[in-house]
This record gives structure tokens, sequence and C-alpha cells, in this order.
């Protein structure tokens, strides 16, 4: 117990370590045994390791297995559990060597779809006395004799915080919402409580990301294109040939569909429907420069149908045209994505 000594020099407890040789100038112990402490500490603890704040509140712990609770007890998944927010400086960074990882495959079409039926939303944080699960704990340790420690640790009923942080809104997700769209970025602890990984959105968001580009590449090209065909050549002249191709094709009776699904990766198909007296049909897949790449021979009538894959063309933006009896029915658009 420390007295009125000077100021800043009144200590309860004080250690001092001297010579060179490994120790410690404080060691304390629930268990009574020896321990080696392979270096030199000021204060080296054989056991859990707890520190209330003023008021009584819960401060910190370390427990017997080494995991950290600071602000709440911690449970027994995270080696630190946090009980408010945490500041840090300069950044944090995450361990994602390849070494450390396996079954590593690429994001699919279908992961990227997802993100769209994420909701997004408001909220602010309980303080902690108003969570259910904020109740004190006990544990239970045996030494290396056999005998079992028995401790009680009380968990905050007031802030541990300023109130200011509390009453902030923050911007997220709710956990049971992603859950049933990603249920890998979610977990559940023992207690119920649903926590998620959001640094995980990061390459479905990058992913996307690159789609919508493409697209956005691809129209932008298509319509430097257009732009190029209508300088140099006669408006009225293509939209008279446009109109006479579609009185022509109504005439007929050919038609063609737009490819479902439009966008695609893997395969899409097309349908269209040929007249009786057709002779000779086919369907063309030309780049947006106007270069043929395939053509499709098709025969019979009535309504069938080809597919293309999308091993077929790399990905990008094309037409695909119709044409029968050696003229044409119909031209429309379709996209591959990767």
């Amino acid at each position: 117990m420390a007295g009125n000594a000077t100021s800043g020099y009144n200590y309860g407890v004080y250690g001092w370590l001297a010579g060179t040789n490994n120790g410690a100038a404080v060691y304390g112990s629930i268990t009574g045994d020896d321990v080696n402490t392979t270096g030199r500490y000021a204060g080296f603890f054989d056991g859990p390791v707890y520190v209330r704040v003023s008021g009584g509140a819960f401060g910190m712990i370390v427990r017997d297995n080494g995991i950290v609770g600071i602000g709440q007890w911690p449970g027994d998944v995270y080696k630190l559990q946090v009980f408010g927010t945490a500041w840090c400086q300069n950044g944090m960074w995450e361990q994602s060597d390849s070494s450390t990882k396996k079954e590593i495959k690429k994001l699919t079409k279908d992961n990227n779809t997802s993100l769209y039926e994420l909701s997004g939303v408001t909220y602010k944080f309980k303080k902690p006395a108003e969570i259910k699960n904020n109740q004190d704990k006990q544990y239970t340790q045996t030494s290396d004799t056999g005998s079992v420690i028995e401790s009680t640790v009380t968990n905050p009923t007031e802030d541990v915080e300023s109130t200011a942080l509390y009453d902030k809104t923050v911007y997220g997700f709710v956990a049971q919402d992603v859950e049933k769209i990603f249920p890998d970025l979610v977990f559940t602890d023992k207690n119920g409580l649903k926590s998620i990984r959001y640094n995980s959105f990061i390459p479905l968001i990058v992913e996307t990301l690159k789609e919508q580009h493409l697209v956005i590449d691809t129209l932008r090209r298509e319509n430097e294109f257009f732009k190029q065909q209508l300088s140099t050549c006669c408006v009225k002249n293509q939209l008279k040939s446009m109109a006479a191709l579609s009185d022509e094709s109504i005439n007929s009776g050919a038609v063609l569909y737009q490819n479902m699904p439009n966008s695609f990766s893997e395969k899409t198909e097309i349908k269209y429907v040929l007249p009786d007296n057709t002779g000779s049909a086919m369907i063309c897949v030309y780049d947006m420069q106007g270069k043929q790449l395939k053509c499709y021979n098709i025969a019979g009538s009535g309504e069938n149908s080809i597919t293309i894959y999308g091993n077929e063309l790399s990905a990008g933006m094309y037409l695909y045209t119709l044409i029968v009896n050696g003229k044409e029915v119909d031209t429309k658009r379709m996209i591959l994505t990767n």
C-alpha cells in the first residue's frame, strides 16, 4: 500500500530486476508453479490477468487460453475482442499470402450478381448496458496440481466510451440479411451473435466494376463506330434500306429474336422463324467493326434455335444477323462477359 510519498513516485508495488539474468521484477501466479520467463520483464503473470477500470466496470482481461477481451468478457473464437470502437493510426494489414490458402477459385458472375440483392441500412450501436447477454461471466481453471480455481468477472453496466460514439449513425448491413445471400461471410458465435466479414465484399465489388466497365467500354466503342458510319454514309439511304429490309422481313415471314440470356458468359440461345419457302438461311456473327467472325447454317421451317457458347468468342459486344435467301432479315446485338 502506498502512502503520500512524492507525487509521481508513490508506488503500491515496486519491483526491480537487477543484474543481467532473465526474470521478472514482479511475478504473479495462480498456480504457485515456478516458471522460466525466458526473458527479462518488468511484469510476468502465470494465469489470467484482469484489469478493472474506474467505477468497477470491465476494463480488460487476458484469459488463460491467451484470448484478450477489452470492454467485455471475450468468447472462445477470436484472439482479440474489443467491445466498443478501436482506432489505428497507420491502418491494418490482413495476411493474404497464397501459401496459406487452398481451393482458390475465380469469382463467378453469379457471385457478383448477388451483390444487387443486398440492402444497405443505417443504424446506431446499443450501449453496453442495453445488450441482453452483457452479464457477469464465471470461469474455472485447473492448476498443474489439480486444484480448481473459480473466478467471476463483472461486465460493464455503464458506458465504457463517450456517449457521443453511440449517438453516431453508422452505415452497413444487418448480418441476418447478408447471411441469406452470402452465408460464408457471416459467423455466428455460441451466444447467437452474428458478425460480418466486411473485407470480403471488396473482391465482389471489384469484379462487378470490371463487368460494368466492359459493358460501358463496349457501348462506347459501338457509339464511336456508328458515329463514323453516319459521317461517311448517307443517312437517308441507310434509313430507306433499313425500311426496305424490314418490309421484306414481314413479307417473307422470317423472324430473328433477341438472344437469351443477354448478357451471357457460358452460353446463349438465339431463336428464329423461317418461312416454308426458304431456300438458304444462316445466322452470322460480326464484331462491332463489321468483321464477320462466324456463320451458322440453318434449315427447316417454323421456329428453331441455335446455341452460341461463351468459349467460342472473346468477351465483348457483337452483332448477329439472320440472312435468308441471300438477304438480311434482321440484326441484333449480344454481349459476352468473362
